[in-house]
């Protein structure tokens, strides 16, 4: 029997500078141009804010904001203008409150797509609300543009002009 020669154990092998390996994710994000979500997070405010069934002025998103934040601050015009051109990034409790005001997702503000798969609360809420509103119309008891008539209110509240202090 011959002993054979063991290798001694060495340093795991660096890639080479042009391997495929060394790319890093910053390399590869601008080799394949890929922007990171906050960067598109001012547009989609804004997308979601002159959606049809939104149609909000600043003005207006503000006045919303004010009203669905459960601490009643909201969010100011000038904030929101920020916002939209990405000059600022909004905090979590900003995030929450532009979704319950604009009735988009974390996920879709942040992220610009909906997660699959993952149904939460308001999603799970706003099936109920049409099933009831499809069993409630087929009966005749009340007809709106859209189920959801506490939306409807907060949105027509939001549109009202207000007063100049």
């Amino acid at each position: 029997m011959t002993a054979s020669k063991k290798t001694p154990k060495s340093a795991p092998e660096t890639p080479a500078k042009n391997s495929p390996l060394a790319v890093t994710f910053g390399e590869q994000a601008r080799r394949e141009n890929l922007v990171p979500p906050e960067k598109g997070f001012g547009g989609r405010i804004k997308e979601a804010r002159l959606r049809k069934d939104n149609d909000l002025t600043i003005e207006a998103l503000s006045r919303l904001c004010k009203m669905v934040d459960p601490i009643g601050q909201g969010i100011a015009q000038p904030t929101i203008v920020r916002y939209e051109k990405g000059e600022v990034l909004p905090g979590a409790r900003e995030i929450r409150v532009l979704c319950n005001a604009l009735d988009v997702s974390a996920d879709w503000l942040l992220f610009g797509k909906e997660r699959v798969g993952v149904i939460d609360m308001g999603m799970a809420l706003d099936a109920l609300s049409r099933m009831l509103t499809k069993q409630l119309t087929e009966e005749g008891a009340y007809r709106t543009r859209k189920g959801d008539m506490v939306r409807e209110l907060e949105l027509i509240e939001a549109r009202k002009p207000q007063p100049r202090k």
